[in-house]
């Protein structure tokens, strides 16, 4: 057998690990990222992800700071938007992101924030 054919086959070994990882294990996984570094690893993997990811149950931690400009509309749209009363933690770092972030449709959902320098 070929390097290639060996290669392919771990690959399809990875992905059959993957589906029978259980939803409880993945969501363990999740508490210890940030959201937008779940969302841009695992969103677009398929139909499974995106269902989990869209259904979490754990408070939100975003870092709009380390997500690139071109990103920041899909993003609040896909993600912050539809979970805005889930953040528990949000990280803005530059004057385009809070003004998108709090044009309205706002924030509405605040109970407390915080303002670092």
């Amino acid at each position: 057998m070929d390097g290639k054919m060996s290669k392919g086959k771990n690959i399809e070994n990875k992905n059959v690990e993957n589906k029978n990882m259980s939803n409880e294990i993945l969501y363990e996984i999740f508490e210890y990222l940030e959201h937008n570094d779940i969302y841009h690893g695992f969103f677009y993997l398929n139909d499974r992800f995106q269902n989990l990811l869209i259904n979490l149950n754990i408070p939100f931690r975003i870092n709009l700071s380390t997500i690139p400009k071109s990103h920041v509309d899909l993003y609040n749209k896909n993600v912050f938007q539809p979970n805005k009363h889930r953040i528990n933690i949000l990280r803005l770092s530059n004057p385009f992101t809070i003004e998108l972030i709090f044009s309205p449709p706002c924030l509405l959902f605040v109970i407390s924030f915080k303002l670092k320098n």
